[in-house]
């Protein structure tokens, strides 16, 4: 267990500097954006208040990848993190959605197309893990009543 840990979290530094290999270079490029300086170019309150909350969800996502990676690491939740790829999946999936949050609020009008798919992702992946503990219990009572009747079989045999 403890190898496949290690393995898996080798995986995710490895997805991690290459995601930075693309983000960094994106980044640099946005110091040359001028700041604006007139009125017309100020962000609405709409924007504003989506920029801040673009802002807010990076945090929240940098520390959920936090959350994710150091979970398996510390014994926490030992139920929540039991699928080492489901895992290891999650903290890539939440550091690259927490870099395209920070990426957008930096310029956010000429960026403002990525927020559709930010959210896109988001809603996807968590309406598919709101799958996943149904497929489990589905699963779970499936071998449940192919015991039962092995056991019957066992007994009908008797």
């Amino acid at each position: 267990m403890s190898r496949v840990l290690w393995g898996a979290i080798a995986l995710d530094g490895v997805i991690m500097i290459f995601l930075l290999l693309l983000y960094l270079p994106a980044n640099r490029a946005l110091s040359s954006v001028p700041w604006p300086t007139e009125p017309s170019s100020w962000l609405t309150p709409a924007e504003q208040w989506l920029r801040r909350l673009l802002v807010l969800l990076t945090v929240v996502f940098i520390v959920g990848a936090i959350g994710y990676e150091a979970a398996p690491l510390l014994g926490l939740a030992p139920d929540l993190v039991r699928e080492l790829p489901f895992v290891t999946n999650s903290v890539v999936k939440v550091s690259t959605l927490a870099m395209l949050c920070g990426y957008v609020a930096q310029a956010l009008r000429p960026r403002m197309a990525l927020v559709g798919p930010i959210i896109a992702v988001h809603f996807v992946s968590s309406r598919g893990a709101g799958d996943l503990p149904a497929a489990g219990a589905g699963i779970a009572a499936e071998r449940s009543l192919h015991r039962r009747r092995a056991g019957d079989a066992d007994a009908a045999r008797s």
